[in-house]
């Protein structure tokens, strides 16, 4: 991540990868929070509810989440095609792209290892340029030579990173130097032995020494933080150009402990910084991922064992195989490229590792979901807020790549062997190709499903359990008024207890709690214990301190209360007159049908088709009844 920019929308010539934006971020539900299929059981396929009507934006459909484009030249066969060309950005050619930087109009500024040289995708004009470096050939030449733009020569430069001024940092590997390239083009060398000599000492600008420094980023104070990946350490440098060391002792390894005393650092290839200063290091020679707390100015392992590979799962459990690149959301969500496994990975906030996209031994399959896409040895990554994606410098596929980060995705991943989630609408299904009914029990686990659109994201619990085959299981049927919300419906294995937590808004309170029925007392949460049968829990909400006679007084009655047709009337008790708005909904508390009526007289209410079940009416928050549809 680079922390300077502040993205803001660009207008873009790719209209295909694209999006229009929504207006507000979605807001999904599921109408049980708990569902249960014993082996053999048919598995009807579910999704989330989007209150897209109410309070949530609509999720974009296509593309969809962990879809992955070729931003660049993309060759018409799996052999991939380097190059130096400039021009349209679908037909411009890259030369090993390693760093990747954005801009605070959204444009995309790599650094070309293997070209030596420094670009610039600009989305505006739809136009790559070369900025500084060699343009002349597919391998530009390799040199310490300051100068304006094209005159400068790089070796080997890595990343890059834009202060606020405009002013471009680069890495310059094999150098041994930090680059500065003014907005005017100007190359300089900012920090670093002026000569290309490697080695390590603290100083100012050229009296300090890096060993291959390999990438880059910057806070909102306009300091760098280069990771020295030959020396072990995360360098500081202030902008007056004082370089220190900021984590690592200087010896490859991966102790954790105190940053500059005890911390040992195995290759540090990639780094990301948070809100609070908190630095996230991929360890490419150690295959792990490390944080350096700012406040406590500890560093601790947050994911990877330690040992070479490809493996999802919890925090220290997972594996990695020489990860390079690190990206931070604004969620808390890291995503990681593992340069050798091939594959795009991302970290919960609460550490678990899965794959987003990507695997080896291919080229560009575009428009293609997580693991059916292909990468070869993806180096640097960077997240880009306003298109709500990842741009992913394909470094052995000499090409810029987009993961699409828009749509629904599920963590952990749902047994993959019989169980799917659809990227465009978050349904969830047993994918047997024999059927829809699961053969191999798994126990509860507990995921959490994301919906997001291009203004933000929305996440709802899920609890899933394959039992035994012939478990018996029960359903508790839940459902709110306006005001409040209790928990989803569940399915309940037979003997088990189950838990229903209500949450009024706020200025609101329980006006009546009702178990099958049965108006039992208002409390914060109600436990169903033992259960032994289909159940059901509905809750009404107050304003805090409302007049109860006054509520008594707004009772309504609706008939026929067993419905068969379309049509039904409502009476408010003693004829109270007036103007009122009625709101018919279903049990799980979408709403169905609106209208205004006069109440004092009996009032026809004409509904649409609906489904046969369970009907909630009400009418100004002031009361309620229910009706079923036979």
């Amino acid at each position: 991540m680079k922390k300077n920019v502040l993205l803001i929308a660009s207008v873009c010539a790719l209209t295909s990868i694209f999006q229009t934006a929504s207006a507000i971020p979605p807001s999904i539900r599921f109408t049980k929070s708990e569902m249960v299929y014993p082996v053999g059981t048919e598995v009807a396929r579910f999704r989330p509810v989007n209150d897209a009507a109410e309070t949530g934006g609509t999720v974009p459909a296509s593309p969809r989440y962990s879809e992955v484009a070729t931003l660049t030249y993309k060759p018409p066969t799996s052999a991939a095609v380097p190059g130096h060309d400039d021009g349209d950005i679908s037909a411009s050619k890259f030369q090993g792209p390693q760093g990747l930087a954005l801009d605070s109009e959204g444009n995309l500024y790599v650094a070309e290892r293997y070209g030596s040289r420094i670009r610039k995708i600009d989305f505006t004009t739809g136009k790559t340029t070369t900025i500084a470096g060699d343009n002349t050939k597919d391998v530009g030449d390799k040199a310490l030579v300051n100068g304006i733009g094209t005159i400068a020569r790089f070796n080997e430069p890595t990343d890059l990173v834009l202060d606020s001024q405009g002013n471009i940092f680069v890495t310059d590997r094999g150098n041994n130097c930090i680059r500065k390239i003014t907005p005017a083009g100007m190359v300089s060398v900012f920090a670093g032995s002026d000569s290309g000599e490697s080695g390590y000492a603290e100083g100012t600008g050229t009296e300090a020494k890096f060993t291959n420094p390999f990438t880059i980023i910057i806070d909102a104070d306009d300091n760098l933080y280069v990771s020295d990946r030959g020396n072990h350490r995360i360098r500081k440098i202030t902008p007056a150009g004082v370089v220190y060391t900021l984590i690592g002792t200087g010896t490859a390894g991966s102790e954790d402990g105190d940053a500059t005393t005890e911390a040992t650092i195995n290759n540090p290839a990639g780094t990301a910084m948070d809100n609070e200063g908190n630095i996230y290091i991929t360890e490419a020679g150690g295959h792990k991922i490390r944080k350096y707390d700012a406040s406590t100015m500890q560093v601790s392992t947050i994911a990877g064992s330690g040992t070479a590979g490809v493996v999802d799962g919890q925090g220290t459990a997972a594996t990695f195989n020489q990860p390079i690149g690190i990206a931070l959301d604004q969620y808390g969500v890291l995503y990681v490229s593992d340069l050798s496994g091939n594959k795009i990975r991302r970290i919960t906030p609460t550490n678990y590792v899965q794959v987003v996209a990507g695997q080896g031994g291919g080229s560009f399959v575009d428009n293609a979901l997580g693991t059916a896409a292909f990468f070869r040895s993806p180096a640097d990554i960077v997240y880009d807020k306003v298109k709500r994606c990842l741009w992913i410098a394909d470094s052995g596929n000499h090409a810029i790549r987009r993961v699409n980060l828009t749509g629904f995705n599920l963590t952990p991943a749902i047994p993959a062997s019989e169980w799917g989630i659809n990227m465009s609408n978050g349904e969830i299904y047993c994918n047997l190709s024999g059927g829809l009914k699961p053969i191999n029990e798994f126990p509860a686990t507990d995921f959490t499903v994301w919906a997001f659109n291009l203004d933000g994201g929305s996440s709802i619990p899920l609890r899933i359990t394959v039992p035994p085959a012939g478990t018996i299981v029960y359903t508790i049927t839940s459902s709110a008024g306006e005001n409040g919300k209790i928990t989803a419906s569940k399915d309940v294995i037979a003997g088990n207890n189950a838990t229903f937590n209500i949450s009024p808004d706020e200025g609101y309170e329980i006006n009546e709690l009702l178990v099958n029925d049965e108006p039992v007392a208002a409390s914060a949460s109600y436990v169903f214990s033992n259960v032994s049968g289909n159940a059901t829990i509905n809750v009404t909400f107050k304003e805090t301190g409302a007049n109860d006679m006054q509520l008594k007084t707004m009772q309504i009655s609706v008939y026929p209360t067993l419905l068969t047709g379309n049509t039904i009337y409502v009476e408010l008790e003693n004829n109270v007159q007036g103007n009122y708005h009625a709101v018919v909904r279903s049990i799980d508390g979408r709403i169905i049908h609106t209208q205004n009526i006069v109440t004092g007289i009996k009032a026809e209410i004409q509904l649409p088709e609906i489904n046969p079940g369970f009907y909630l009416l009400e009418i100004n928050g002031y009361g309620s009844a229910k009706f079923i549809k036979k």
